[in-house]
């Protein structure tokens, strides 16, 4: 899997100033479910390209970003020193290997597949005072890979993690917050750049007998001119305890 979100890497959205709509709203509510960032010493699980490491840089005492993809990390390291990031520090490791060195104010893990067994949810909880989860709702819904899914197929993962981690929370009578978000976008590939995508997104989901050749091919089919629109909807779940 790791090679994989090697792959994403460079496609991956990176931390341009700004934070999306969406990830304005995340931040939002957090902070009215109280948790302030500000002079804390913050863990980013499966930090990514580090958007909410760099983005939450400029408030917090110390950042520690962690993921298992070199790339990511690399593109972390990258921009934080783009943007003059001085109180941010990258490991590359799984969440499962990571050794925590101290006590964090506040872990956090976004959209990342890092945090997903009862083993994972309790380091979590005992990792630092407050926690900030959001993953998927159900899976995101794409106009451009549905039909691929439906002629390759698509292997789900294991029952959601959002529903495990709420079972999981209520079992150990843990209190927390909880909230549905939307988001509907569009993004706009090359048809190279869709197909790399849609291979990608193949190969997580467990597809079988696909290759880039029949993507394109089908690619080329469906759609004309340079540039192919994505309508994506996603219906996350925004955790704080």
């Amino acid at each position: 899997m790791q090679n994989l979100w090697d792959k994403k890497a460079s496609n991956y959205q990176r931390f341009d100033g700004k934070i999306s709509a969406i990830q304005q709203q995340i931040y939002g509510k957090a902070l009215a479910w109280g948790i302030d960032f500000n002079g804390k010493e913050i863990l980013d699980i499966g930090c990514g390209t580090g958007v909410w490491s760099i983005f939450l840089s400029k408030t917090a005492k110390h950042i520690t970003g962690i993921d298992s993809s070199e790339k990511m990390i690399e593109i972390l390291n990258e921009d934080a020193k783009r943007f003059g990031v001085t109180n941010l520090t990258s490991e590359v490791c799984s969440w499962r290997e990571f050794k925590p060195l101290k006590h964090f104010d506040i872990a956090i893990c976004t959209m990342s597949p890092a945090v997903a067994s009862d083993e994972d949810f309790l380091k979590f909880q005992n990792c630092a005072k407050q926690k900030l989860y959001l993953g998927w709702d159900k899976p995101r819904s794409s106009d451009l890979l549905e039909p691929f899914f439906e002629k390759f197929g698509r292997v789900l993962s294991q029952k959601n993690v959002v529903d495990r981690l709420e079972a999981w929370l209520n079992e150990q009578g843990i209190d927390y917050k909880s909230e549905i978000l939307n988001e509907t976008r569009i993004a706009r590939r090359s048809v190279q750049e869709a197909a790399e995508n849609i291979c990608w997104h193949l190969e997580i989901n467990g597809a079988k007998n696909y290759d880039e050749k029949t993507v394109l091919a089908m690619l080329k089919e469906r759609f004309e001119g340079e540039f192919i629109d994505e309508k994506i909807d996603s219906q996350m779940k925004l955790f704080v305890f």
